[in-house]
This record gives structure tokens, C-alpha cells and sequence, in this order.
């Protein structure tokens, strides 16, 4: 699988930058590269470990209440958190989805850890061992509690309107860990599907 620094981290391979439908053709070329810095950042940023690695630059930022939306090198890290938060986000989706993308993403991980054992006769991480799937809701309470919520939790700071991102994380965090609980003393299944929550329309 190719890295974020390989090919598909260069904007110009986007098929919107093609002779006869690139969006960005008359822009000057002083503003033209900004954008393509920007695109390429952008691409790079849904890398996780580009998350871990300036998360805490942003969330000392924000307890000191220093964030500033005039300087710009601020803004850029905004918008690499801002693109992590999109990839996941369904960490904050009202529960039958949240479980919905959670029993989809772990079976393609437990697909990749049956390889893993076939093929290269290695045990894989817990969250892709099929022997360990008694233990996803805790491996997801963990995931939420220590990767999702805190980045919900600085933007909320910074943009208020997000704090519904925050709030879904929270109430599937507390899901997890109670399932979790109930599940300690004995394998099972991945649950069995939630029923769907009534959507409030929006206005």
C-alpha cells in the first residue's frame, strides 16, 4: 500500500487538475501554489500519524487560549485537525451507525489479521485478531477515549458548533465502556445490531 509521501500525496494527480478542468487555471501563480500546498497538506493530514505527531501543539494552543485565527501557521493546523476529525467522525454518529461502521471496519481488519496468521504465521494487534473479538468494545472505548475525544473536545474550543461532534463521541465512549463491562468475563460475538435511533429533523 503506498505511503501519504507517494503518489497520491500530489495534488496535481487529481483528475480536477487535467487540461480542460482544472478549477484553479486562472488563478495567479503566487495563489496557485498556495492552493496546491494547501491540497497537498490536506492529503497528508488524513495520515493519523501527522495527527499524533501536532495534536499537541493544538491542544496547548488551546488551554492557554492562544489560538488565533489572523495567524496563519494556526489556521494550518486547524485545517490538518479538521481533516483528521472528517476520517473520524464516526466516532460521533448516533449509535446504530457508530456500530454499523464499527462492525464494518472490524471485519476487514480481522480479514487482514486472518492473513496475517496464514500467510506470515505472526499474531496480529488484538484489534485484527479474530480469537480477540470479545475485547473490540473496549479496544473502541479506548480508541474513542484517547484518539477521537480529545481532538473533538479542542475543536469544540476553537468552534463552538462543533461541540455536537464532541457530545456523540461522549455518549458512544460511555456505550462502548458499558458493553465492555458487561462482555469482562466471557467471549462473544460483535453484539447484535442496535435498533435505529429516531432522527430528529433538522429546523
Amino acid at each position: 500500500m503506498a505511503g501519504p509521501s507517494e503518489h497520491h500525496s500530489d495534488p496535481s494527480s487529481s483528475s480536477l487538475l487535467t487540461e480542460g478542468h482544472n478549477i484553479f487555471s486562472n488563478l495567479p501563480s503566487e495563489q496557485y501554489s498556495r492552493v496546491m500546498n494547501i491540497l497537498k497538506a490536506s492529503i497528508l493530514a488524513t495520515d493519523l500519524t501527522v495527527y499524533l505527531q501536532v495534536r499537541t501543539q493544538f491542544f496547548s494552543l488551546v488551554a492557554d487560549n492562544q489560538f488565533d485565527f489572523s495567524n496563519r501557521s494556526h489556521r494550518d493546523l486547524l485545517r490538518s485537525l479538521l481533516m483528521t476529525a472528517c476520517d473520524i467522525a464516526a466516532s460521533t454518529k448516533p449509535w446504530d451507525i457508530q456500530f454499523k461502521v464499527a462492525k464494518l471496519v472490524t471485519s476487514e481488519f480481522f480479514d487482514q489479521g486472518d492473513l496475517e496468521k496464514s500467510k506470515l504465521k505472526i499474531t496480529p494487534p488484538a484489534l485484527m485478531d479474530r480469537d480477540r473479538k470479545h475485547e473490540l468494545p473496549l479496544l473502541q472505548m479506548r480508541w474513542i477515549k484517547d484518539i477521537c475525544l480529545p481532538l473533538f473536545e479542542g475543536l469544540a474550543k476553537v468552534i463552538p458548533k462543533l461541540a455536537p461532534m464532541r457530545d456523540g463521541a461522549l455518549k458512544n465512549m460511555a456505550k462502548w465502556s458499558k458493553i465492555a463491562a458487561a462482555q469482562e468475563n466471557g467471549a462473544c460475538d460483535l453484539l447484535e445490531p442496535p435498533e435505529p435511533q429516531p432522527r430528529v429533523p433538522d429546523g
